[in-house]
């Protein structure tokens, strides 16, 4: 059993240094995904890029730095979103006048919607 996960992680770790700007993707994207949901593992993303891409050849510090980036992409990102404009005033009634660009949807509990502009 061990025998078969070491030639396994060793076929992954080749494939992985055979085709650098297809893990350099993967890990970035690892790093959006990771960053704001799960920032403990991130280090961790990032450590194992290090070790899995080599640091002699080059490819584990930028690998490293991949998932670091796609982290604070995803970090600032999220902090932009709840910046919102809009404020408290999201989902709330507007009054005013407006140009109905649809009919009138109704919905659950006899609530109504439309597009307007």
């Amino acid at each position: 059993m061990t025998a078969s996960l070491l030639r396994a992680a060793t076929a992954a770790v080749r494939a992985l240094r055979r085709r650098p700007i297809e893990a350099t993707t993967a890990l970035v994207v690892a790093g959006l995904v990771a960053g704001p949901r799960w920032p403990a593992l991130v280090p961790v993303l990032a450590l194992g890029a290090v070790a899995a891409g080599g640091v002699l050849r080059g490819l584990g510090p930028v690998l490293a730095v991949a998932v670091l980036a796609g982290a604070t992409v995803a970090d600032a990102r999220l902090a932009h979103l709840d910046r919102s404009a809009l404020g408290p005033s999201t989902g709330h009634a507007a009054v005013g006048e407006a140009t109905l660009l649809e009919p009138l949807r109704r919905q659950a509990f006899g609530r109504r919607a439309a597009v307007v502009s």
